[in-house]
């Protein structure tokens, strides 16, 4: 397991590739050099914070 260096920048690009599913939790906290659970607990409070970025409704494809 390589070890990398946490700062804000990379544990910001974590949670944003998080949040838009780019990369897994365990991916996403070797990113940033976290724990595992050090990185759920950060990325709820990222959670809180910021909103959805989808409109619901507005681009889904409807199946008949």
């Amino acid at each position: 397991m390589t070890t990398h260096k946490t700062n804000p920048e990379s544990v910001r690009e974590a949670h944003l590739a998080a949040f838009a599913g780019r990369m897994n939790m365990v991916d996403c906290s070797n990113h940033c050099g976290l724990s595992l659970r050090e990185f759920k607990m950060t990325f709820r409070e990222f959670l809180k914070y910021n909103e959805s970025t989808y409109q619901s409704g507005s681009t889904q494809l409807e199946l008949f």
